[in-house]
């Protein structure tokens, strides 16, 4: 599987839809990252419980139209309990089964189990810190499992269907984490968690996420000899997004992750305020004035900073002026702000932000213009994440002979039954995309949906729907691989003719012996791999080249 980033959804983490950055002024209504840019710079949304519970409008809108119209975001949505906001109580603050439910009201797409953070000290009620005994992390290690299973539980009804549930392993160190997933796996999850590791030092975290891929191995190992068809298991990272990072995460079989750092840099770092590619800027800080004295002098520094733009001055010349304003505060930003005026990496960005508003992107001050920095920022991470880990999507088409199994089953393991599926499945399922089929009742759907069992065939009349929703949903990936036949086919083809996104479909007329049937699908499926396999080079590189002197370093 691809890796997925998902960023954490805050409120207030939005913008104006117009800024006049030479007058300070906004307007318009406030606008969030996936909507300021032609195709969103993320894959997904993590929404934390307790940010919900604690914004009213937010609170109201997702329980009355759903968290995904109310976040005004048609992509993956993935819920948890924000587990850092109850890390100094006993207890976490939400029970496991009435938080399964929370998740399929409001139609989030995936969930996350409830869990309690493992860290060395906690903040007692005077406000002192005390440190966690061995055994209250143990306590909280086996809470954190205990409520997993209770939810994996209550999510085998019929009731959760379409909803993924994350099992979550929390440790100490690299042992107590492998223990965990070890714990899920064995219990049924087929996608499992990391928490708690946001903070915690890079030799910990890679130990760690060894020690998981092992007991992955051998997990997946042994489920395909008792199942007969081979499994796949999503691991995400809470918290980590790194670019020097992004390597080892694919080595260690990561397949989504989330973090906030690539936006909150823009103003919590002191000297790595704008991403340029994988290089950063310190923005230029320029204060806003509290005195009328340094009004006068503020109106006389954005002077100089027009005439920096249309050429009039040199960066020396506006740093020196920007110097008088407030003297003490720029003494230590001088060299950096020189080397960001005269680098003008925003002249090098095609996004959005920077062709809006210019240099603005790499002034310090103020909400706006920190945010749309925060902005760009995001969307030059994502950039990198994908020039070296391309985002495609395997694709086929449902099949009438499937598994009976009244429980739900991932979508995999339900069209299992037949040879035509397991033909495509066992030649894409150990490939870095994501897997999707095209379902006559559910759409598209992902190769880990939980489904029910049904009789259903794709209609012409069911065709304008099923082309929209592609539509929808594949704009979202770099290039799209379909195999497959008949008005399956055709919804692909029909749809991609209003896409602008690269879409192959198989089996190929100019490859066949004849006509395109059942013959020629199973006789492409080769050609079919081999041009995924080209397509997404970069990540087989990674994954055959690991590089032990890194990983092993320990």
């Amino acid at each position: 599987m691809h890796m997925q980033y998902f960023i954490p959804f805050w409120p207030g983490d939005d913008l104006y839809e117009e800024f006049d950055p030479w007058k300070d002024e906004c307007k318009g209504r406030q606008k969030r990252i996936w909507e300021c840019f032609k195709k969103p710079p993320i894959d997904g949304v993590l929404v934390s419980r307790v940010n919900i519970d604690q914004t009213n409008h937010l609170k109201v809108d997702a329980k009355k139209q759903g968290i995904h119209a109310a976040l005004r975001f048609d992509g993956p949505v993935m819920g948890d309990c924000g587990a850092f906001s109850y890390v100094n109580k006993s207890k976490p603050l939400y029970e496991p089964i009435e938080t399964l439910r929370f998740y399929k009201d409001l139609d989030f797409d995936v969930g996350v189990t409830v869990d309690h953070l493992i860290v060395k000290t906690i903040k007692m009620p005077d406000k002192t810190r005390r440190a966690l005994t061995d055994a209250e992390k143990e306590e909280r290690w086996n809470l954190t499992i205990e409520y997993a299973k209770r939810m994996f539980d209550e999510a085998q009804k019929s009731d959760y269907e379409k909803l993924r549930l994350i099992g979550v392993s929390q440790g100490w160190d690299a042992e107590s984490y492998a223990r965990g997933i070890r714990e899920l796996l064995d219990y049924g999850f087929d996608y499992v968690g990391l928490g708690g590791l946001a903070r915690k030092p890079n030799k910990l975290i890679k130990e760690s996420l060894l020690r998981v891929r092992t007991e992955i191995m051998d997990h997946v190992k042994k489920k395909k000899l008792r199942e007969n068809i081979s499994p796949r298991i999503g691991v995400h990272l809470f918290g980590v997004a790194r670019t020097d990072f992004l390597e080892t995460m694919v080595q260690c079989g990561i397949t989504s992750f989330d973090s906030a750092s690539p936006l909150r840099i823009a103003w919590t770092s002191s000297n790595k305020n704008y991403m340029m590619n994988d290089h950063f800027y310190a923005a230029v800080r320029i204060r806003i004035a509290e005195t009328e004295e340094e009004r006068i002098k503020e109106e006389k520094v954005f002077r100089k900073l027009s005439d920096f733009r249309k050429g009039l001055i040199t960066a020396n010349e506006f740093v020196e002026e920007l110097s008088r304003y407030k003297p003490k505060t720029y003494a230590q930003w001088k060299e950096d702000a020189l080397r960001t005026l005269n680098d003008k990496p925003w002249e090098k960005c095609d996004c959005s932000i920077c062709t809006e508003i210019g240099m603005h992107v790499c002034i310090f001050r103020g909400c706006e213009r920190n945010m749309r920095r925060g902005f760009h920022n995001v969307y030059q991470f994502h950039k990198v994440l994908r020039e070296r880990f391309p985002k495609v999507l395997a694709l086929t088409w449902c099949t009438g002979k499937k598994d009976p199994e009244e429980k739900l089953l991932p979508a995999y393991r339900r069209y299992s039954a037949s040879n035509i599926f397991k033909t495509f499945w066992e030649s894409v399922y150990d490939l870095p995309v994501e897997i999707g089929v095209l379902s006559a009742k559910y759409l598209l759907i992902n190769w880990d949906t939980r489904i029910s069992m049904y009789e259903e065939r794709l209609t012409t009349d069911k065709l304008p729907e099923a082309i929209k929703d592609l539509e929808g949903k594949l704009r979202l990936y770099d290039k799209v691989y379909f195999i497959g036949l008949g008005i399956y086919r055709e919804a692909i083809e029909k749809a991609a003719k209003n896409m602008n996104i690269p879409i192959e479909v198989y089996p190929k007329q100019e490859l066949s012996r004849g006509k395109l049937d059942i013959i020629e699908y199973n006789r492409q499926m080769k050609e079919f791999r081999e041009a995924i396999r080209k397509e997404i080079a970069p990540y087989l590189e990674a994954m055959t080249t690991c590089k032990q002197t890194e990983l092993n370093a320990f």
